[in-house]
Parts: structure tokens; C-alpha cells; sequence
């Protein structure tokens, strides 16, 4: 039974794209001049049975059917082929822009690293006023840009594992806690990320030069 559904389908889409091929084949100008004189010919042909002294040369009917095989499908093969770079052009055009936003979003994302990257190596502002204040890094730019750059699995992986810890340092910040008061969890995801965010900006400085 499957079998057989399977053959009915394909029949089925072989007779939707003769469909479509007569409609386009239709609208050619080319085919209807020539479907016209077939016409023609063949009635002339039909005429000439029924009238002995009517002569019609035999390469007449030959001629205008070689013109109505090749030189129609030829220019809705042209049509077609056109629309077919025309596609290509645009895919093309498309892929550059993607080449050039991806290039933006990922110098965005170096510079973006970099000021957490400063922001960790002094995390606290307004120390000498009392409590002070705990400064809140970036992470909205990574989650705007993550599922549009093409990036190494590894590389991947380790922004995700630094961004993990810059938002836990944003929930911290949130808190309202003071570094009068001190965090060690702070003090340890600072720690970590002075470190970690040097190695990740070569990894991507060298992938800005691919």
C-alpha cells in the first residue's frame, strides 16, 4: 500500500511540473507564433489530401516543428536561467552582509569584553566614601549576538562559561550588596575572569584575522 502511495505521489509531482512547464511554455510569445503555424501546417496538410493540385513542400511541416522543439524551451530556458543568477546574485549579497555583520557583532563583543575586563580588575567604585559601590558589567551585547556569530565549538564554550559568571557578578551587583560588606563569591568570579577574558579576546582577535 505504501508502495503504491509512494508511486501515486511521484506521478503526481511529475504531472504538478508538466503542468507548471506547459503554463510557462504558454506564455512565451515564441511558442505561440509557432503553435499557431503548426496549426497551419497541419491544416494545409490535411488541405492539400482533399486538393491534388495544392503543393505544399514536405520540409515546411519539419521546419516549423524543429522551430516550435528548440527555439521555445531554449528561451524559457533563458528566462529561467536568468532568474536563476538573479537568485545567486542576491544569495551572494546576502552572504556578504551576514560576512560584514558578523565581522561588527564580533569586534562589538571584543570591545565589549574588554571593558568587563577592566571592570574586573577593579570591581568596586567609591570605596573611599564608605560602603562604596559594586561595579555592574555587560552581558546584554553576548545575548543579542550569541545565536548570530559563527564561532569555534571551544571558543563557544568559553564565552558561555565566562558569560555565565558575569551574569552571576550582575545578580550580585542586583543584590544591592557593598563591598563594605565584601563577597567572596565576587572576589573569586573577578579572580577568575581576569584570567579567562585575556585568552578568550586573543582567541577571537585571531579569528577577526580569518
Amino acid at each position: 500500500m505504501l508502495v503504491v502511495q509512494s508511486g501515486l505521489g511521484s506521478i503526481g509531482e511529475m504531472l504538478r511540473v508538466l503542468l507548471n512547464y506547459l503554463r510557462i511554455l504558454g506564455r512565451n510569445l515564441w511558442f505561440r507564433w509557432f503553435f499557431i503555424l503548426s496549426l497551419i501546417s497541419t491544416g494545409t496538410t490535411f488541405y492539400a489530401s482533399f486538393h491534388p493540385g495544392f503543393l505544399l513542400p514536405k520540409s515546411v511541416t519539419l521546419v516549423v516543428a524543429l522551430l516550435a522543439l528548440f527555439i521555445s524551451p531554449y528561451d524559457v530556458y533563458k528566462r529561467q536561467w536568468s532568474e536563476i543568477q538573479g537568485l545567486l546574485r542576491e544569495n551572494s549579497e546576502l552572504k556578504d552582509f551576514q560576512d560584514k555583520r558578523s565581522a561588527t557583532d564580533l569586534a562589538d563583543l571584543i570591545s565589549d569584553l574588554e571593558d568587563n575586563l577592566n571592570k574586573a580588575r577593579s570591581p568596586a567604585s567609591d570605596r573611599q566614601f564608605g560602603a562604596g559601590t559594586y561595579i555592574r558589567p555587560s552581558t546584554d551585547l553576548w545575548k543579542a549576538v550569541r545565536n548570530k556569530l559563527r564561532l569555534e565549538p571551544r571558543t563557544r564554550v568559553s564565552l558561555n562559561r565566562v558569560y555565565t559568571m558575569v551574569d552571576r557578578w550582575c545578580s550580585i551587583v542586583d543584590s544591592g550588596l557593598r563591598p563594605g560588606l565584601g563577597s567572596p563569591e565576587l572576589d573569586l568570579i573577578v579572580g577568575k575572569l581576569r584570567v579567562e577574558i585575556p585568552a578568550l579576546l586573543e582567541e577571537l582577535r585571531k579569528a577577526q584575522t580569518r
